[in-house]
């Protein structure tokens, strides 16, 4: 059985892809499953555990969740150029940014999921950078989902089947005492059900293929 979340938008979003190598923003449409499981960590260890540490075991669960992300009715990226001071004022340079937009439902469908990640995604307060805020509606179940075979490619993200939590632990130390990090994440080329409907200046619109449910 599927729960699919549904989440209004009320925080600009944006969601660097991890591969991208320029110093912009530069954002995806839509968080991959790799965002949202964080953002599900890190709000157990906040306002569960109450520690910086969670058990392998429930890490395991939600590293291992079967997660689809649905598209809203529409999609609008609309990009810009900052002034981003590298220390001083002087030492200036020109970033490119986006930031997304989305009219309708954002849907986030989890396969099986059990009662203490139902609560979480109920409270869940944002994915992707912190002022990427969102708000539960509500949910609902059906027996499957079919992914979306139309639509634009996207390099989503999920946790690689063997990454533990040490993996993505930012607190603990390593060599030379600096904070280092191997994330565990895959990178997959994800079809989501948007279709271009137009492009004006750095702004572009996607609109929902409808046989997304």
């Amino acid at each position: 059985m599927w729960t699919i979340f549904k989440y209004k938008q009320i925080g600009q979003f944006a969601l660097r892809p991890t591969l991208s190598t320029g110093k912009g923003r530069v954002s995806l449409p839509l968080p991959h499953p790799y965002a949202i499981k964080t953002a599900i960590i890190k709000y157990y260890m906040r306002y569960y555990n109450k520690s910086d540490s969670i058990p392998q075991d429930k890490f395991d669960e939600i590293k291992n969740l079967k997660m689809i992300v649905l598209p809203p009715d529409y999609v609008i990226i609309n990009g810009f150029t900052a002034i981003k001071y590298n220390g001083n004022k002087k030492n200036k340079a020109p970033t490119y940014t986006e930031k997304v937009f989305w009219k309708g439902e954002l849907h986030i469908a989890i396969k099986d999921v059990n009662d203490w990640i139902k609560e979480i995604m109920e409270i869940l307060p944002y994915i992707g950078q912190k002022d990427g805020l969102i708000r539960y509606v509500g949910n609902e179940e059906v027996e499957k989902i079919i992914p979306s075979n139309n639509g634009i490619i996207c390099m989503m993200d999920d946790f690689d089947k063997n990454c533990t939590w040490d993996h993505i632990n930012k607190l603990k130390e390593v060599e030379s005492k600096k904070c280092q990090r191997s994330d565990g994440r895959i990178t997959n080329n994800t079809i989501i059900g948007l279709k271009l409907k137009d492009a004006v200046g750095n702004t572009v619109i996607y609109k929902k293929i409808k046989n997304d449910k």
